[in-house]
Parts: structure tokens; sequence; C-alpha cells
């Protein structure tokens, strides 16, 4: 009996669930249909104009015509335009770069027929569809910006060089007593147009230009500083020799070649070069041809004269208490120094050099005028520490034995052998 009762109960409840499915089905079927009548309806509704949910820029342009939207588009075109001047400022000074300047514009038509394309197919169920999508979910469209980054670039680069300031060393120069006088360092700066270009178009691209664009340059600290000079309070060492004026392009190539030198620092442990310093003796820089010694001989060539400097330098280093790390004489001897005392320097061949062990700075200036070569080593007259010093030479057939005598309180304390050099006669005036 109980499995009689249960297909009874069974039997009846199959025709409520059938009734319920087809409900279920006939109601899910009016929503469709409702809803596709709806949307055909809003699309018939919008077939000539913007459809429901689209805007340009975050401002609704639904329900515009073609040429309506045309309009709007360009009128808010024209607005963002306008107002996107770039208006760059850095403390005092003000640069505005317009938009016309840099050719920047707006694509109205892309946006035009982005705004309108939805909807407005040759398909009446993707219309529909569009309809619906925009209906629900909306539709922003943005512009397209365009500009000349060249045009853009030129401006930016005229801004910098607008704010371009070379960085000044410090210097150290002779009062009219004699005394040593510091000129005070300058910062430079200059503006990174990568950065700011890199920024600028972050912002042209939304057109989300900021009212006023302040620049800040990258400080540049000059070579010698003021710490660099401080200490330097007095004169280590000087040496002279002297020349014919009458040569004028001999005398020239020892006056560009003195001029190079001075002003010249050398910081502990560093080593000077000669040749980096005075650059290449050619008539582009300045230098003629007059007589040099090559291969033993006196002949004429670019830059004669300059060994004169580079041998009156090296006697100047030796009577500081510097170092010499690369010197070579000359195969003849030279009028202007003694025997074994002079350093000879050829283009991208010789060059003199020496190194700077004192605690402080050294700094070198020159004088050159009336035949006389002067130069002279400032530096910190504590350095020396109560020292001065010498040169004496053995010269035996045309060989210079170099010593430096170092003394303190008027007493020898020491004699430091420096080379012996083998020169060939005769004499010569190079």
């Amino acid at each position: 009996m109980n499995t009689k009762k249960g297909t009874d109960s069974d039997s009846r409840s199959k025709p409520r669930s059938n009734v319920l499915l087809i409900g279920i089905g006939i109601l899910a079927l009016i929503i469709l249909t409702l809803t596709t009548i709806s949307g055909m309806a809003l699309a018939l509704s919008t077939q000539d104009t913007v459809v429901k949910g689209i805007t340009i820029e975050g401002e609704s342009v639904s329900g515009l015509t073609h040429d309506e939207l045309k309009d709007f588009v360009q009128k808010k075109a024209d607005e963002y335009i306008a107002k996107s001047a770039l208006n760059i400022s850095y403390q005092e000074k003000n640069w505005c770069i317009k938009p016309d300047e840099i050719k920047l514009s707006i694509d109205v038509n892309k946006a035009t027929e982005e705004a309108y394309a939805p909807g407005h197919t040759d398909s009446l169920l993707q219309n529909l569809t569009e309809n619906l999508q925009s209906t629900f979910y909306g539709k922003n469209i943005t512009f397209n910006v365009s500009y000349d980054p060249n045009l853009l670039d030129k401006h930016l680069k005229q801004i910098a060089d607008d704010v371009y300031r070379e960085p000044v060393n410090a210097s150290c120069y002779f009062g009219n007593n004699g005394n040593i006088i510091h000129s005070k360092s300058v910062l430079g700066q200059k503006l990174n147009t990568e950065e700011l270009t890199a920024f600028i178009e972050e912002k042209l691209n939304p057109l989300n230009v900021p009212s006023v664009i302040t620049i800040e340059p990258v400080i540049t600290k000059p070579y010698v500083t003021d710490d660099d000079v401080k200490n330097i309070n007095n004169v280590l060492s000087t040496y002279t020799t002297r020349f014919y004026e009458g040569d004028s392009a001999r005398s020239q190539n020892i006056r560009i070649a003195s001029n190079s030198i001075s002003g010249q620092i050398v910081k502990p442990n560093q080593v000077f070069s000669f040749n980096d310093t005075v650059g290449h003796r050619t008539s582009a820089n300045g230098f003629q041809t007059a007589s040099v010694i090559i291969d033993g001989k006196v002949e004429q060539d670019w830059g004669g004269g300059v060994c004169q400097v580079s041998s009156t330098l090296y006697n100047a280093v030796l009577l500081a208490g510097l170092t010499p790390t690369e010197r070579s004489n000359h195969s003849l001897p030279s009028s202007y120094v003694p025997l074994g005392q002079d350093a000879t320097v050829a283009d991208g061949l010789l060059d003199f050099k020496f190194k700077n062990p004192l605690p402080h700075s050294v700094y070198i200036l020159t004088s050159c005028y009336s035949g006389t070569l002067n130069i002279f080593v400032l530096g910190c007259q504590e350095d020396l520490q109560g020292k001065s010093y010498k040169l004496s030479s053995k010269v035996n057939n045309n060989t210079a034995t170099v010593y430096r005598v170092v003394y303190k309180n008027g007493e020898e304390i020491d004699r430091e052998y420096l080379h012996a050099d083998s020169y060939d006669p005769p004499h010569s005036t190079t």
C-alpha cells in the first residue's frame, strides 16, 4: 500500500511543476518582448540623434543631431585649445607658448563620429544592442590631441637658453699691493628639457595643462669652489725667463701657452698635464710656426717657443715643493734656463706633468710682457712647514746633474737627486 500512495503523490506534483515552468517561460518571453519592443522604439527614436549615455569629455551630448553635435564638439574643442597655453615661470621670468605656436589641435571630426556612431549602423539588431549598452553603461569620448613636437622642443630649448647660467670658478689674483685676492665662485644652472618635455606631453594629451608650470633648473657647481682657494695665502714660488720679442711668432706662442696655464688650480694629489691644459698647437688655436728642436736639429714647426713656458713652469714647480711625474730634456741646450732645468713638450708626444703632494690646492698665475715670462705658484704657506727650495746642478761635458736642495730655518736639511741629462752642442735659443 505504501508504494501505491507514493506513486499517487508523484503523479499529482508533476502537473503543478509543468504549470510553473510554463508560467516562468511565458513571463520571460513577455519581458524579452517588452525589452525588445522598448529597445526598438528607443533605436527608432534616436535614429537621427546621439543615443542616450554618450558624453564628450564628461558632458552629455545625448539627443543632439549630427550637425548640432559637430557644432558642440567644435565649440568645446575651441574652449579646450584656448585654455591650453603653456605658461612657464622661473623666479621673475615668464614665458608663454601659445597653442598655435606648437600647432596644437583637436580632431573635431573624429570626436564627432565616435560620439554619433553608436546606434547608427545598417543593422537594426546592432543598433538595438548599442542603444541598450549606451543607456545602461554609458560611453565617454575623449579628445584626440595633436601638436608639433619639433616646435615644442624649439620653444623649450629657447627657455633653457634663457635659464642657463655658466658656473664661474673661484679664482685668485694679485691686488695692487701684491697681496692675494680671492674672487668667489658662482653656481651655474641648467634646465632639464627632457623632464620638462615629458611633463608637458603628459598634460597636453588629456589637455589638462596647469595654469602655470613652475620650473626648477638643475644647479651645477663650478670646478673650483670657494673652499678650494680659501687656504691659498702666499706665493710658494716664482720663476722668470726672458725671450726676444722681435720674433713675433715665437712670442705669440709663448703668450698663448702662458695664458692657458694661468688661473689653473691643482688640487691635492691631482696631476697637472701641460699638454692637456695648453691644447693642440695648431693655427686654429692661434699658434704659429717658429723654431723648435726636432731630432737634434732646429726646425720650424707649429708652437715653437711653447717649451719655454713648460720649462719655466718646471722650475717654478720644483721650487714650490711639488712633484714632477713626467719630464724630458731637449736634445740641445736651451738658452732661457740653466742646463738640466728644461722640460720639453711635443704635441701628442712629450708632456710635462706634475703632482700636488701638499694638503691644500696650489694655483698657477702667469704674466707675460716686454719679453719677460713670470710663473707664480700660489698655495698655503703652512703646507711647506717652514721649508724652502733651491736648485743645484753640476755640469760636466754637456751633462748636467740636477738636485733640489731643501732648507729649513736657513739650513740645508735634504738634497734630492732629480736627474742627469746629456745634451748635444751647440747652444740653441729654442
